[in-house]
């Protein structure tokens, strides 16, 4: 015990399953409870060192803010970058603001710590996508940098700096973060190629992602997109990002009062439909990259929000269905550690884990769902006499695996009452009843969301489809016949 009553003691916890725990340690002094302290514990699968590392698993990190910097000054980015790794994500994505590294006008010095959280990513086999942005109070008052000449000039200077700084272990730039309220033509366009040519100058290999997720809000609208090219942007970026927010709601069918609703499946189809129309009018060019540089689901306590178990559970399922899109090159989950610990405001409860860096239930499906779909690609889904069951198949060298789960109503999506709960995300979905018949007699496991398995009959299988996916590995052939589907709860 330390000279003002702390005191660290070790305990020695088992567990025979993969899972989420809770942990609570209570002090007492004979009946009288001094202190309680709970937490949560995620056992996950072992991470296999032969996957891949250039997977779509990537997260917002936010080691560019200051209250980050802040919180980690004693012990750097690294305790936060090995849970980022032991999640499985191969992607960060993070800045260096304009404001901190050009502090004297023409003169450039980066930040110990940019350098450290950059340099600390690339021992750990993790992609950095860094972000140019934002003003400089030094150029024209901090205004947007295309507004002005000189806040142009100063623009180039800086993405010039930043490239030759970073550009031996940074190959993906994203050119500013939602500019929404900028103009397209006047305002974005300009900011967008005078990113591209100066990056190109430096460091001809950058890859520069244009768009900044702008166009959130309103639906699933390229309309910012399809602006910015048709202003000529196609010619100056390699790929483009989306920011598709549907929290509250699932990925599986989001949002809106008519079909098709604004889902993930739209954004991504929407995306590929952009990556077209330019392939189309310009053959001679490499297609266009896609990227989700935000998406993300919300715990606070409003109707912007879910509990803790629907965000592990569509966390998941967002992974799912972005593997069915093979034109998608990254997507960076918004965001790895919450903000702060107002359970009421919105930006504070996004992460996979909380402010003390404890793990939520959404680390283990991140966690998970790296580990099982890491390599494999996506073949076909399986149609069922219900909308609401979801079977996918994917592959990779050693086979064929599924997953199984269900999703709410597109009535339910539809009706939806505004207000009808505190939180306006919760799970309720229908479960159903579902059999299989296998055509091939390999020896095969069920698994659940955590990872753990048990063997199953080699020919057919039973299960219950619910909000959490399921997955079935072990197949040599990809041809399920689907024997059975019940439905057994209302939601």
């Amino acid at each position: 015990m330390d000279k003002i009553g702390r005191f660290q003691q070790a305990f020695s916890v088992n567990f025979s399953q993969y899972g989420y725990y809770k942990y609570a340690v209570t002090v007492k002094r004979g009946q009288e409870e001094l202190a309680r302290k709970e937490t949560g514990i995620a056992v996950l699968l072992p991470r296999s060192p032969s996957l891949p590392q250039d997977s779509i698993f990537g997260v917002c990190t936010h080691f560019g803010a200051n209250w980050l910097q802040q919180r980690l000054k004693d012990v750097g980015p690294e305790p936060l970058l090995n849970l980022v790794k032991l999640a499985g994500a191969d992607r960060i994505r993070d800045e260096v603001y304009w404001g901190a590294v050009e502090k004297e006008k023409g003169v450039y010095k980066f930040p110990a710590f940019s350098d450290a959280y950059i340099q600390g990513a690339h021992a750990k086999g993790l992609r950095p996508l860094i972000i140019f942005d934002y003003g400089n109070a030094l150029h024209d008052h901090g205004k947007f940098p295309a507004d002005t000449e000189d806040g142009l000039r100063g623009w180039q200077g800086y993405v010039r700096a930043m490239v030759n700084h970073y550009g031996g272990i940074v190959k993906h730039w994203e050119v500013w973060n939602e500019p929404n309220a900028y103009d397209t033509k006047t305002q974005y366009f300009p900011l967008l190629q005078a990113a591209y040519v100066a990056a190109k100058q430096v460091d001809p290999e950058a890859q520069i992602i244009g768009i900044g997720g702008a166009g959130v809000g309103g639906g699933m609208s390229t309309w910012y997109i399809d602006k910015v090219l048709d202003a000529g942007g196609w010619q100056y970026m390699d790929g483009f990002s989306q920011h598709p927010y549907v929290s509250p709601n699932s990925p599986d069918l989001g949002y809106g009062t008519e079909l098709p609703t604004c889902s993930l499946h739209m954004a991504l189809q929407r995306g590929k439909s952009v990556i077209d129309r330019i392939t189309r009018a310009h053959p001679e060019l490499e297609p266009l990259d896609s990227y989700l540089t935000e998406f993300g689901f919300t715990t606070c306590t409003t109707e912007r929000g879910q509990d803790e178990r629907t965000q592990a559970a569509v966390v998941m399922r967002t992974y799912l269905i972005a593997m069915r899109y093979p034109h998608l090159k990254g997507l960076y989950y918004y965001d790895f550690l919450c903000d702060g610990t107002d359970e009421g405001n919105l930006e504070h409860n996004f992460g996979l884990i909380r402010y003390d860096f404890s793990p939520k239930p959404s680390f283990l499906a991140y966690a998970t769902a790296a580990r099982l779909l890491k390599g494999r690609q996506f073949v076909k889904q399986i149609p069922t006499a219900e909308k609401q069951v979801q079977i996918y198949v994917f592959k990779d060298a050693s086979g064929y695996t599924l997953a199984v789960w269900s999703t709410e109503s597109e009535e339910y999506v539809l009706t939806r009452p505004s207000g009808e709960n505190q939180r306006g995300g919760l799970l309720r979905n229908i479960d159903f009843k579902v059999g299989l018949q296998f055509s091939d007699d390999s020896q095969k496991q069920l698994l659940d969301w955590f990872g753990n398995g048990q063997p199953i009959k080699p020919n057919c299988l039973s299960l219950v489809a619910k909000p959490f996916p399921q997955f079935i590995t072990g197949l040599t052939s990809p041809d399920v016949i689907v024997t059975e589907v019940e439905h057994l709860e209302e939601q």
